[in-house]
Parts: structure tokens; sequence; C-alpha cells
């Protein structure tokens, strides 16, 4: 079992702010980041607005796994508070 020293749950835009809100105040703690989607954090508004004006599909990117963490893009299954242990499905 691997062990993390932060898990996020969620693969939005918001999961990618915590991970870079992570690694201002810690650049070497362990990050994973669990999240019922098959890709990476993106940004939504451009994705639905932007492209239909031309920007590139690579614009909407956030570039996650540049921060040094494990992106886990499957649904969550399992949550035990007390022991401090989750599982991805």
């Amino acid at each position: 079992m691997t062990h993390y020293k932060y898990l996020i749950i969620g693969a939005g835009m918001t999961a990618d702010a915590a991970v870079r809100g992570i690694r201002e105040v810690d650049s070497k703690g362990s990050i994973a980041l669990i999240g019922d989607d098959r890709n990476p954090p993106y940004d939504r508004p451009p994705l639905s607005k932007g492209l239909w004006k031309g920007m590139s599909l690579a614009s909407i990117w956030r570039l996650t796994e540049e921060h040094k963490v494990e992106l886990v893009l499957r649904r969550m299954v399992y949550i035990d508070q007390p022991t401090k242990e989750a599982s991805a499905g």
C-alpha cells in the first residue's frame, strides 16, 4: 500500500489549486490526487468557451503532474477515517 502525506479527492481545477498551494509550503511531501475523470485537471471554462473561439487544445491543461503529484484517475471507493486509509477502484 502506498502512503501519501497529502490526499486530494477530486481532479478538477480546485484540486489543481490545492496541489499548487501545498507545493508553496511543502516542496517534497508526497501528494496523490484521486478523481473519477479520464483526464488530468483542465480549465473547464476555456474548454467550453475558448475552444469555440480558436484556442488550442493544449491551452486547457493545468499541467498538475509537473508538481510532483501522483494522478490516480479512478473513482474513490473507500475511505476509513480512523485508520487514514483510502482506496480507488
